[in-house]
């Protein structure tokens, strides 16, 4: 069992259907084909192949994956229509044609993914389930006519922490460039693709790939990669803004010959500023980033547990975290990230609830905030609900799914 940590959580409705939609059949011996419209993004295309397998393992025979529409029918058509955030409708039409229309790609992608599990009855978990689909020589139904409106939460996503729980039972991708002494080794690639199927199989848009995940490494990079060509988002870990940890901060400057630097913003500033902008510029190669902003120190813990020069009281603290995170944007600002459409999030754990419930962080304008709920008790912090949210900014949760003791 793996310790998942969802980011923000979903809520997903089916809306009524759609007028005149005529019957739909898959059989055997005509099987319809895949119509893949030109100009789709390659990760719908991806998609496609995931259906394609699905109606192999059902009927035995993998249909085609084309891209222009026959004019006999006989196919289930993807294609973009209409307008909105990730909406998608599916509707049969005459001669057996099936359209999966999304109002954007991933409205494309997240229609197939709603066919394949409703009316195919693949469970998005399959390969961790082991509950694949019956066989079956035919399926038919009298119409099918289902859509789905902008989802209640923008983002959904995972986290997928303690991910050592994933090695051991298929060989590594390589070591992990880390000094934190539990993990050793990466994730093999082919795990990081099942995870990812489920990932946009249930319809999320986010994910947290890893906990201590470092970009320089190339075998930890492939499973951002590995995700990033699944259409979604990628985002860091609260201990890891502009995807930096303590461990890597460590093993970056033990490579150097300089072991033993304090990982901290006040005695180390410009070396974390180093590590932060050289890791930074590896995480622009994705178009989807939700940058992680803030401030934390060895092991989840605050900065000042491991430096003494830190100031003690509450305020001068956060003034520091709230520095930090203005001078991380300026990083993202220095290394060419455009703020038109730049993405970014603080999560507020730990002293971060506590310092905004006191009103003391200075949290940069367009940044989103997360809520995070206590861990163990599955209870929010104070701050949730003592904060007032304000009309121009954006807000969200972090909460644990499920826990092992």
């Amino acid at each position: 069992m793996v310790r998942k940590e969802t980011l923000v959580a979903v809520i997903l409705t089916l809306g009524a259907g759609i007028a005149c939609a005529t019957p739909f059949r898959i059989a055997v011996g005509a099987m319809p084909d895949i119509c893949v419209r030109p100009g789709l993004r390659p990760f719908v295309s991806r998609a496609a192949v995931d259906l394609a397998g699905d109606l192999e393992r059902i009927f035995g025979v993998r249909p085609a994956i084309v891209t222009n529409e026959t004019t006999t029918g006989n196919s289930i058509v993807l294609e973009k229509a209409g307008a909105g955030w990730e909406c998608f409708s599916l509707r049969s039409s005459a001669n057996n044609v099936l359209r999966i229309a999304g109002s954007d790609d991933r409205g494309v992608m997240f229609g197939i993914y709603r066919f394949c599990e409703r009316f195919l009855g693949v469970d998005p978990f399959y390969r961790w389930s082991g509950h694949y689909p019956k066989h079956a020589n035919l399926l038919e139904w009298n119409a099918i006519a289902c859509e789905q409106g902008e989802p209640s939460f923008r983002f959904r996503g995972w986290f997928i922490n303690d991910e050592d729980l994933l090695t051991g039972w298929l060989e590594p991708s390589g070591p992990r460039h880390t000094t934190y002494k539990y993990y050793h080794t990466v994730i093999n690639h082919d795990i990081a693709e099942h995870m990812a199927e489920s990932l946009v199989r249930s319809r999320y848009n986010l994910i947290i790939p890893a906990s201590l995940m470092w970009a320089l490494n190339p075998p930890e990079q492939k499973i951002l990669d590995i995700c990033a060509k699944r259409g979604v988002f990628l985002s860091m870990h609260h201990v890891e803004p502009l995807g930096v940890s303590a461990y890597s901060f460590d093993y970056y400057w033990e490579q150097k010959g300089r072991k033993g630097i304090p990982f901290s913003y006040v005695s180390s500033r410009a070396e974390l500023e180093e590590i932060w902008r050289k890791t930074a510029k590896v995480w622009t190669k994705y178009p989807n980033v939700i940058w992680q902003i803030g401030l934390r120190g060895v092991g989840d813990r605050p900065m000042w547990e491991t430096d003494s020069k830190i100031p003690q009281s509450d305020a001068e603290r956060a003034a520091i975290i709230s520095d930090a995170m203005k001078r991380q944007l300026e990083i993202l600002d220095e290394i060419g990230v455009p703020r038109e459409g730049r993405l970014t999030s603080t999560t507020l754990w730990a002293e971060g609830s506590i310092f905004n419930d006191k009103g003391l962080l200075t949290i940069p304008e367009g940044t989103k905030i997360i809520f995070a709920d206590n861990c163990p008790g599955w209870k929010w912090q104070n701050d949730f609900r003592t904060t007032v949210r304000k009309p121009n900014l954006k807000y969200g949760v972090y909460y644990h799914h499920a826990l092992i003791g």
